[in-house]
């Protein structure tokens, strides 16, 4: 209706057929685990039963005001007190906004439960005011401050994009280059010098591994397999290995996965 799409506006969102998770998992055809996981990918947001998709501009600005709200405070990222998160933003953004960038910042749940002790800043913030607490992983943090900088320049020489980035993260967190891993891509300009090009999954071919391949050659001709891990690893099939996936489209030349001649 009139009201559903004008909220829609006012907070980014397409609105377009909006559809349920049924409904997704009968047009793809896919299990219950799968589509959550590709929903997870696409970092689709769930809003009372329907899945939308935020235009990327509001969610940068709501993912930038969330973190400058948890540095505002002095809250430590490994315990945001997600109430209180929420309640500082009301003016700005609804709830699920803010649960929706606090899920796309935080640890994933497994490493949640491997990583916390008792003697964490977590525990000791529940005990303190009993808040539902969110542990933020800062490659996560870092990764987002990347893609605020590629939003401006789609290409950096390695040592500037390491310093320019260091300046824009949080204090106490440190980007790193192996955080530039499924971010960005590794390559020679014209001059031959090395530059990082900003390249994420969602960029790319999504309808099938073939495709994808394709469109990584087209980026550049040789490749190490770690290098592709990020870009394929969501084709692989059950119990298949990335090494069996990428060389059924490519080939193993000294260490380089190379196209088929």
């Amino acid at each position: 209706d009139s009201e559903m799409k004008a909220a829609n506006m006012k907070h980014g969102m397409k609105h377009n057929d909006i559809p349920t998770f049924e409904d997704l998992c009968i047009r793809v055809q896919s299990s219950d685990k799968q589509m959550r996981r590709f929903l997870s990918l696409l970092q689709a947001i769930n809003i009372d039963g329907y899945w939308r998709m935020l235009e990327s501009s509001f969610a940068q600005d709501l993912l930038e005001f969330v973190i400058a709200t948890i540095e505002m405070n002095g809250w430590p990222f490994d315990a945001v007190p997600v109430g209180k998160c929420v309640s500082e933003l009301k003016e700005d953004y609804a709830k699920h906004f803010v649960i929706h960038a606090l899920d796309r910042l935080s640890v994933e749940e497994q490493e949640e439960e491997d990583s916390v002790d008792n003697n964490s800043s977590v525990e000791n913030e529940k005990e303190k005011n009993g808040d539902d607490i969110r542990r933020l992983d800062p490659t996560k943090i870092c990764s987002f401050k990347l893609s605020m900088l590629f939003s401006k320049q789609r290409s950096f020489s390695e040592k500037e994009l390491l310093e320019v980035w260091a300046k824009i993260v949080p204090q106490g967190i440190h980007p790193t280059k192996d955080m530039l891993r499924g971010q960005a891509v590794e390559r020679k300009n014209a001059k031959g010098d090395t530059e990082w090009t900003h390249i994420t999954h969602l960029m790319l071919p999504t309808n099938s591994a073939a495709d994808r391949m394709a469109a990584l050659f087209d980026l550049k001709a040789s490749w190490k397999l770690a290098e592709l891990e990020p870009y394929m690893q969501h084709f692989q099939g059950p119990g298949e290995t990335l090494e069996q996936l990428v060389l059924r489209y490519s080939r193993a030349v000294d260490n380089f996965i190379v196209p088929i001649a």
